[in-house]
């Protein structure tokens, strides 16, 4: 809700549709009336480039890429964040990171218990995937262990969109 009375318009994409639903639920309980679900399918995140025409100026994506399915995956969401900025807009997107620890290594199993460690990245493989989809990275912050208790190694992200 903190970007809720700066944003003309905002969208919230997921692959389940219930948890957009109730984001826009609850935003107009808050009196926000101009959030825009778009539930997608997970074999297909480009379609949100079908109901998302416009331009955006912000990208954000918070404990998200740690549980795509693959590394390729989270490339075509990275790409599908460039298409929708527009020139000038930044990305700011939160990853899980491997520190050559074997418990930071992706799980790629049971992937109900081990949700948030299907996919981690090496912070340079990263910053190297966004500079290939077109960004110019910004800046890159780590968090070796989240106050909330959501695990530990997490990169924060600022990219921006070439003007």
């Amino acid at each position: 809700m903190h970007f809720a009375p700066g944003s003309s318009r905002y969208y919230g994409a997921d692959v389940t549709t219930a948890s957009v639903m109730e984001c826009q639920k609850q935003l107009i309980q808050e009196g926000y009336h101009n959030f825009v679900p778009v539930p997608f399918k997970v074999g297909t995140p480009e379609t949100v480039l079908n109901v998302i025409t416009e331009p955006i100026d912000l990208f954000l994506c918070v404990y998200v890429f740690c549980v795509f399915p693959t590394k390729a995956y989270g490339s075509r969401v990275l790409d599908i964040a460039y298409k929708m900025l527009k020139p000038g807009g930044q990305a700011f997107i939160e990853i899980r990171y491997a520190d050559h620890t074997p418990i930071s290594k992706p799980h790629r199993w049971g992937y109900a218990q081990n949700m948030p460690h299907m996919v981690t990245y090496r912070i340079e493989e990263f910053w190297e995937n966004a500079i290939k989809c077109g960004f110019e990275p910004q800046l890159v912050t780590l968090e070796i262990e989240q106050e909330v208790r959501m695990g530990r190694r997490y990169a924060y992200y600022l990219l921006t969109k070439p003007a």
